[in-house]
């Protein structure tokens, strides 16, 4: 049912009509303690997360370099950045990432089966537990760097496959987020939960600026401290899995839904055997759906030009590290003011005064984000100056809250499997990431040889990856859109 004016004008959590059933289920002071403690447990995770990589850095670059210098007594020796030790150092960051994308590709799906079927709260905590007992592990290694070889570092990656790892911490906020609010103000809190993400990322960056003035090792007590106190607050956190159940359970396929409370079967051999069904679900029976997380995977591609700005802005304009550095955070304060303020207020225009459905408005969410990256990518490679290169990235970080709309966008279709399907969005955007690296390195080698404007050839990659994205969405009518996405399993000569 889609909302009157009226209906928009009610609190933001105070949403009610025929087509929300779960929030009938909730009262006002339910929704907002759930919310609440939600989003301090993404902000305390996150500020603590955020202080671990510049510590890190530091002290791996520290224990390599005194490997080759024993006579180095303080730290920043300037021997540290000699070629050979960047080298290592950049091998082993390199590997340590790879081996944190496996749990998550290989283990996420299970775990998101776990969050539909046991609740959301156990999925959150192995997975933040796993993530926390990662960096602990990591930085035990360090500290003991003279009887463990460094490269033990690699395998803490696999440590996540507690509970899945960020894919799945991740995915399990969006899916209790998405329990807990009105179809009608689901996507908005989604924005708002990207915001407060990007905030602590602002935030913890001042933080592990002024912890390690007093030394690295303090800056990592502190992050591990943020991290770990976020896991009692996950005690206070109701359950909310049992809501989208009652309210989606139509939406999923009676054989594909998950076996009752009282079966002997653990979880696990319920994963496996759910699996089957779950693809067929995300992907053949629901084609939209399917489509949806298929150009997430691409897409990702895209995104993922933010790891070759910063060198491609030293090279072609000359700017030192600390000076390209500052494009992150232009980045990142464009996209908060994005999905904190314009996109919120955009998604309640278009439901107020354009009189969208709630599919429609997300649809169009998708498609004019879509079109802003793919403006701004091309922009970016186009720029003759450090100026317009600025202004260029401005308008390629208005489209940020891509993802945020996407999901709001899958959730409709999601039914009760909501957890399950934001962890396979989670897993195909690892995957993603994983291809985005050596895809984005080669086509930039290539840009070199070229010489010239070409240098800037991993953004015109990115333009038509947009292109073909903007060309899918854009195909798609939005009625027939809102009818397969009501219907997602019924089987017409037009699905054929």
């Amino acid at each position: 049912m889609v909302a009157t004016a009226s209906d928009e004008q009610m609190p933001l959590l105070n949403q009610n009509g025929d087509d929300m059933p779960q929030s009938k289920a909730l009262s006002k002071r339910h929704r907002n303690t759930v919310l609440l403690i939600t989003f301090i447990i993404i902000v305390v995770a996150d500020l603590g997360a955020g202080m671990f990589v510049a510590p890190t850095m530091e002290l791996l670059e520290d224990a390599i370099c005194r490997k080759y210098y024993h006579d180095i007594t303080v730290g920043n020796d300037g021997r540290c950045k000699g070629d050979d030790i960047q080298k290592e150092l950049v091998t082993l960051n390199s590997w340590t990432s790879t081996f944190l994308l496996l749990p998550g590709v290989f283990f996420a799906m299970p775990y998101g089966v776990l969050a539909d079927s046991l609740g959301r709260r156990i999925s959150l905590f192995l997975a933040l537990a796993g993530v926390i007992l990662m960096f602990t592990v990591q930085f035990i290694i360090i500290y003991f760097k003279d009887y463990v070889d460094l490269r033990w570092i690699w395998a803490t990656g696999l440590i996540t496959a507690i509970g899945g790892g960020n894919v799945v911490l991740q995915s399990t906020v969006f899916a209790i987020i998405n329990d807990v609010a009105s179809p009608e103000n689901r996507s908005i809190i989604f924005f708002y939960a990207g915001s407060a993400t990007m905030g602590a990322m602002m935030c913890s960056g001042p933080l592990a600026y002024s912890a390690m003035q007093i030394s690295p090792w303090f800056c990592v007590s502190v992050g591990v401290t943020l991290c770990t106190l976020s896991l009692p607050l996950i005690f206070f956190l109701p359950e909310t899995r049992q809501l989208t159940a009652k309210a989606a359970s139509h939406l999923v396929p009676e054989e594909d839904s998950e076996p009752s409370h009282g079966s002997n079967i653990s979880w696990v051999e319920s994963a496996h055997r759910e699996l089957p069904a779950l693809v067929r679900y995300q992907f053949w029976d629901n084609k939209l759906l399917g489509t949806c997380l298929v150009v997430i995977m691409f897409t990702t591609l895209g995104k993922s030009m933010s790891a070759i700005l910063l060198q491609y802005a030293t090279k072609r304009f000359g700017w030192k590290w600390e000076e390209a550095n500052l494009l992150d955070s232009l980045k990142i304060g464009v996209a908060i003011v994005m999905t904190g303020l314009v996109m919120p207020a955009a998604s309640v225009y278009m439901r107020k005064n354009l009189r969208l459905s709630l599919i429609g408005k997300d649809l169009w969410l998708v498609r004019l984000s879509f079109a802003v990256l793919l403006v701004g990518s091309l922009a970016v490679g186009l720029s003759p100056t450090p100026a317009t290169l600025i202004a260029s990235l401005v308008i390629y970080a208005i489209g940020s809250g891509n993802e945020l709309a996407m999901r709001g966008l899958i959730s409709q279709a999601a039914g009760d499997r909501v957890a399950t399907v934001f962890t396979t969005m989670g897993v195909l955007e690892n995957i993603g990431i994983a291809t985005s690296g050596p895809v984005l390195t080669a086509v930039y080698k290539l840009g070199i040889q070229l010489k010239g404007g070409w240098l800037a050839l991993p953004f015109f990659l990115a333009a038509f990856i947009f292109l073909i994205a903007n060309g899918i969405f854009f195909s798609i009518p939005s009625r027939r859109f809102e009818s397969l996405m009501a219907n997602p399993t019924e089987r017409t000569e037009e699905d054929a």
